[in-house]
């Protein structure tokens, strides 16, 4: 073989291996520039998508507590509660706090505060009818260990009244939920004050 013909295979060797490299670097080029379209592509289709599992993934830290309940705002509970007090005949007044309450009997002597202790006999219910909690035979409380609807009403009459008390979730049990109780009830109380020390 000539030298001619060796100096012509090598360059044409070298060459091939030049273009070989291009190519690769042409389909390298190619292949970044797809996979960044397909990037955004999905983020134009998928983003709503991952911002809605994000928004959901991370809204738990805005719960509660662990059982994933939320506070109810009284303004949302209004409606149900002036139906209920419509329905059942109380006449309400609503304390800016968003307490409704009905004074049956004012009563006479001294009011309550918060850090009286409260001798009451009471009924309470759901706004559906239901009674979770009932006594006919006068318990003694200290007022202030007791739910803020209860804080909060009872002060309005004295010993020997009565008062109908609905009271939104969050003045109640709030996100406590207990067999009978769902967690966010609006509570309807009728209380008879009986003595207050």
């Amino acid at each position: 073989m000539s030298s001619n013909t060796v100096s012509y295979y090598k360059k044409r060797k070298t060459c091939l291996k030049n273009r070989k490299m291009q190519l690769i670097q042409l389909q390298n080029s190619l292949i970044h520039r797809i996979n960044l379209k397909l990037i955004f592509l999905s983020m134009r289709y998928f983003s709503p998508l991952l911002l809605i599992v994000f928004v959901f993934s991370f809204s738990s830290c805005f719960k509660n507590n662990e059982n994933g309940c939320e506070a109810v705002a009284p303004e949302t509970e209004a409606g149900k509660m002036k139906y209920f007090c419509d329905t059942a005949g109380i006449k309400y007044s609503q304390l800016p706090n968003g307490l409704f309450y009905e004074i049956m009997t004012a009563g006479s002597g001294a009011s309550p505060s918060l850090e009286s202790r409260v001798t009451v006999t009471y009924t309470g219910a759901l706004l559906t009818g239901y009674v979770f909690d009932k006594s006919t035979a006068p318990v003694t409380f200290n007022l202030n260990g007791l739910i803020g609807g209860w804080k909060a009403g009872l002060p309005l009459i004295k010993k020997g009244g009565r008062i109908k008390l609905v009271i939104p979730s969050y003045l109640g049990y709030g996100c406590t939920a207990m067999p009978g109780l769902p967690a966010n009830s609006v509570l309807y109380f009728d209380i008879s004050l009986t003595d207050v020390q």
